[in-house]
C-alpha cells in the first residue's frame, strides 16, 4: 500500500473550518460557491482575504446563522443548497444602462432590485460593472380547476378525494403541467391513519395514477390524529417506492406554550421531510379565540421551518377575508371587505406583523370582526417572502385580485417561469 501526504491547502471543501488568512483549493471552492450565490465579486484566487470574509458574513446574515465571518459546515451546507437552486439573478451593469431599461428587460419595477454590500444603491447611481441582485420567486395559484393564466408559475388544485375504504375518487386530468392535490375529510383521515387495510388500498390506487404531479393535502386531519402523520407518510412512500411526494399541504399550528415548542417543531420538520415542496397554511377558524396571537406566532415560526427544510416552504395565503360574529363565521370576498372597511373606517386597524387589516363593528347588538389583506398587506407580505428567502408562495383563488397582484408583484420580485420549477 502506498501512502501519499496531503497538505492542508489540498483538502476538499468541508474538511476544515475556513477563516481569514486561509489558503488552498477549499478556499477556491468556497469562493466559487459565494460567487454563484451572489455574495462574492472578487477574484477566485484561493486566498481567504477581506472580500471573502465580507462575503461569508453576508451569507451568514442571509441564512440567519451566527455572524463571525468563519466558513464552517453550516455556512458551506447552506451555500451548496442555495447554489443548487434558482432564486436570484445577478446582473452586471453595462455602459449606458439605466435602472428603468434593466427593469423593463426583466419585467419588474426598479424597486425590485436589491443592493449588494459594497456595490452601492442601484436606485441612486449606476456604474458599469456594478452588480445588481433580483429575487425570483415561484408564484402559484390554488384554483378549483387548473388555471391557464400566464401570470403564475403553475397551478395547484384539489383533484381527488380519498374514500373511507382508501380508494381514490378522481376528477379528469385537465393538464399534466398542473399539480394535483389528493385530500380527504376528517372522518376519512381517521380511518386512513389507523387502518392498515385502508393504507394498502390507497397505495394500490396511487400506483395506478397516470404520469402526473401529485401530493397529499393533510389540512383536514383532526388534531388528535396528527401524531400519526409521519408514520403514515413513511408507510405510503415505502409502498410506492418513492423518496418524497411532489408536495404536501399542511396546516402549521404554532404551539403557544414555550415548553412544547421544540418537540412540536421537530415533529413538524419530520413531516416536511416527506415532501419535495411544503405548502403551509395558517390555522384560521372561528374556534381560535386569540387569532391575532396565533397568526403572529405562525408568521414567526414559518421562517424557522423554511430554514430547517432548506428553503422548501411555500406559504399559502387567500384573497378573501374572514368575518366572525358570535357562533357564526364566514368567508368574505375582497370586494365586500373593501365596502365593510369604508363603512366602518374609524375602527379599521392595520397589523403589519400579520399583513392583515382588522375592522370591527356592532350589528344587531352583536360584535363582529373582519380580517382581510389590503394592498399594503400584500406589499408587506411580498417583502416578508424576500427577507426570509422563501422560494415562493401559493395564492388561493387569486382571480378576483389578479390585476392588483400583477401590479404589486413586479415591485418585489420576478416571477419564476414554469419551465424552471424543476430547479427548486
Amino acid at each position: 500500500m502506498a501512502w501519499r501526504l496531503v497538505t492542508v491547502d489540498q483538502l476538499p471543501l468541508g474538511h476544515r473550518v475556513l477563516r481569514y488568512g486561509c489558503r488552498g483549493n477549499d478556499v477556491r471552492e468556497l469562493q466559487k460557491l459565494l460567487l454563484q450565490g451572489g455574495f462574492y465579486f472578487g477574484e477566485v484566487d484561493g486566498y481567504f482575504g477581506v472580500l471573502t470574509e465580507e462575503a461569508v458574513i453576508l451569507a451568514e446574515k442571509t441564512f440567519k446563522l451566527r455572524i463571525d465571518g468563519i466558513a464552517g459546515k453550516q455556512v458551506i451546507s447552506a451555500l451548496r443548497q442555495l447554489t443548487g437552486k434558482s432564486g436570484r439573478t445577478i446582473y452586471t451593469v453595462k455602459k449606458y444602462d439605466s435602472i428603468e431599461t434593466i427593469s423593463q428587460k426583466f419585467g419588474v419595477a426598479p424597486s425590485a432590485w436589491e443592493s449588494i454590500a459594497g456595490q452601492g444603491n442601484p436606485r441612486k447611481k449606476l456604474f458599469p460593472g456594478m452588480k445588481l441582485m433580483l429575487s425570483e420567486k415561484a408564484l402559484f395559484a390554488w384554483e378549483d380547476v387548473p388555471s391557464t393564466s400566464p401570470f403564475f408559475s403553475a397551478t395547484f388544485h384539489s383533484w381527488a378525494e380519498i374514500t373511507s375504504t382508501g380508494q381514490l375518487d378522481c376528477k379528469e386530468v385537465v393538464s399534466e403541467e398542473s399539480y394535483h392535490g389528493i385530500g380527504a375529510d376528517g372522518e376519512v383521515w381517521e380511518a386512513i391513519l389507523t387502518k392498515r387495510s385502508c393504507q394498502r388500498r390507497l397505495i394500490a390506487s396511487l400506483k395506478t395514477l397516470p404520469g402526473i404531479k401529485y401530493g397529499l393535502d393533510l389540512r383536514n386531519i383532526p388534531q388528535e390524529w396528527r401524531g400519526l402523520q409521519s408514520k403514515f407518510l413513511s408507510t405510503v412512500l415505502k409502498g410506492l417506492n418513492k423518496g418524497q411526494f411532489d408536495f404536501l399541504v399542511i396546516t402549521v399550528v404554532p404551539d403557544l406554550k414555550r415548553l412544547n415548542n421544540r418537540i412540536a417543531f421537530a415533529e413538524l420538520a419530520e413531516i416536511c421531510s416527506y415532501g419535495r415542496w411544503i405548502l403551509a397554511e395558517p390555522p384560521i377558524c372561528r374556534d381560535n379565540q386569540d387569532i391575532e396571537a396565533v397568526l403572529k406566532a405562525y408568521w414567526r415560526l414559518l421562517p424557522k421551518l423554511n430554514q430547517a427544510t432548506m428553503h422548501r416552504v411555500f406559504p399559502m395565503v387567500v384573497t378573501n377575508g374572514w368575518e366572525w360574529g358570535g357562533a357564526e363565521g364566514r368567508h368574505v370576498s375582497f370586494r365586500e371587505c373593501k365596502i365593510l372597511r369604508a363603512l366602518h373606517y374609524r375602527s379599521a386597524r392595520y397589523f403589519p406583523e400579520l399583513f392583515l387589516t382588522r375592522v370591527e363593528w356592532t350589528q344587531q347588538g352583536e360584535n363582529r370582526k373582519l380580517y382581510y389583506r389590503d394592498n399594503q398587506g400584500w406589499v408587506d407580505y411580498f417583502d416578508y417572502l424576500k427577507r426570509h428567502h422563501f422560494p415562493g408562495t401559493v395564492i388561493c383563488r387569486p382571480t378576483p385580485l389578479e390585476n392588483t397582484l400583477s401590479q404589486l408583484v413586479p415591485h418585489a420580485f420576478a416571477v419564476m417561469p414554469g419551465s424552471r420549477l424543476k430547479d427548486l
